[in-house]
């Protein structure tokens, strides 16, 4: 059997090869063959994104790397970095896969050719925290951030600024840092004297997020404390995901268009008590180290109490009632893997409704109905995404007296749109 390093510690490196490449002493068609590769996959990588060519030169620069570090090894045994044997195991395992797995791309699959699509829409059918541990090893290839992108032109979000009542919404963090929430208004009497007042509240100027037409908060928890422990009743300015009912989903919606702005998923952790469980005396122990005495009197004009303790009580009636009556959604994640939309100015440019999403993908199965013909079998709940499907078939399968054929396409009791489409096995 002829071993694979025999061959290439006799090539030429690239870009420094002779008319025997090979190095078998003779210019013959082998020479000949490979100098005309290598021309043919430098002159596509300069024309665009060739994937075979691609893939070739990196296999290339791969075998060159292999011979590389087999002559540094050597043959005597010795230590050597526990990583450099991790690289070398993986790298094995991954070639393996592509090897055992290679196969062209076609049929149904060409419906959405571009990895980075598939790999995304795989993403979304994952756990929240799950979505965004994988979320935030993508970001950096702009492939992914294009993808993004264009399922967001496919499913635009609907946003609106609403003010809903603070007490009729519901977290979808587990953890809310209670020096974050409560040490703003009770050191600023400016803070405090509005949301004690009532009426739609701003905090620190800035809109919190929310989804569901007010019935979920996305961002801006901690905002939306500190009012609701100061007034249950207040109302708070925010900018609502409005189409969005499902509260991961509109979790995952923001978190995407964060990391497709800024190219990373920023992370935050709560420090302090979380005042989502915190009980009655540490709460008031609380108030009572931190409230200042301008404050004091803020609370008192109000009719709050007149002392730090009888104000630190008149909170904790607030948040009991909190944390009886706004418990975190079900599945609701810790702060830390939370959207934070400030770091991103222009994220809703690029969100998309991953709702809408999810219930638009496209299933297709093919049949065979006789000589180089087939159906394909196409449904969807989003008639839109079922023409979209159509469009593309006719794209890759128009030649004349086997192109497509829109047999059938008609919407089902349950709501699911469905087309039948014929067409050759072959395309031009």
């Amino acid at each position: 059997m002829i071993k694979l390093l025999d061959i290439l510690e006799n090539l030429d490196p690239v870009g420094k090869e002779d008319a025997d490449i090979n190095n078998d002493g003779k210019v013959d068609k082998t020479d000949k063959y490979l100098a005309n590769r290598r021309k043919a996959i430098a002159a596509n990588l300069k024309e665009g994104d060739h994937e075979v060519a691609m893939a070739v030169s990196s296999l290339e620069s791969i075998a060159e790397a292999i011979v590389e570090l087999r002559q540094k090894l050597g043959n005597v045994e010795r230590n050597i970095p526990g990583w450099i044997q991790d690289h070398i195991a993986k790298a094995e395992n991954y070639i393996e896969q592509a090897a055992q797995g290679f196969h062209e791309l076609k049929g149904e699959e060409q419906l959405n050719e571009d990895g980075e699509e598939d790999e995304l829409k795989a993403l979304l059918k994952q756990s929240y925290p799950a979505f965004v541990q994988k979320l935030g090893s993508s970001i950096q290839d702009p492939k992914f951030i294009a993808a993004i992108k264009s399922l967001k032109q496919d499913n635009p979000i609907e946003f609106s600024e609403i003010s809903p009542t603070v007490g009729n919404l519901r977290p979808t963090q587990n953890e809310i840092d209670v020096d974050k929430s409560l040490k703003f208004p009770l050191t600023n009497a400016a803070s405090a004297a509005p949301i004690l007042k009532g009426g739609t509240i701003k905090v620190a100027g800035k809109l919190i997020i929310t989804a569901g037409g007010g019935k979920y908060i996305v961002d801006g928890h901690h905002r939306w404390s500190q009012v609701c422990a100061l007034n249950p009743e207040a109302k708070i300015a925010a900018l609502d995901l409005s189409d969005i009912k499902d509260p991961m989903a509109a979790l995952k919606s923001t978190q995407l268009g964060i990391a497709a702005d800024i190219g990373k998923v920023p992370v935050a952790k709560v420090e302090g008590s979380n005042l989502l469980v915190m009980g009655k005396d540490a709460l008031v122990a609380y108030v009572e180290k931190t409230i200042t005495p301008e404050v004091i009197e803020v609370f008192k004009k109000a009719g709050k109490g007149d002392n730090a303790k009888a104000i630190g009580e008149f909170i904790w009636t607030n948040v009991e009632k909190m944390q009886q009556d706004n418990q975190p959604v079900s599945g609701a994640p810790g702060r830390g893997i939370m959207p934070q939309t400030d770091d991103a100015t222009n994220w809703t440019q690029n969100a998309p409704d991953v709702q809408t999403a999810a219930i638009s993908e496209v299933k297709i199965r093919t049949e065979p109905v006789g000589f180089r013909s087939v159906e394909k079998i196409i449904s969807s709940r989003n008639k839109a995404a079922v023409e979209q499907a159509i469009e593309k078939i006719e794209r890759e399968y128009p030649s004349a007296g086997y192109g497509t054929n829109v047999k059938k396409m008609t919407q089902m009791p349950s709501g699911v749109w469905v087309a039948v489409v014929r067409h050759s096995t072959t395309s031009d």
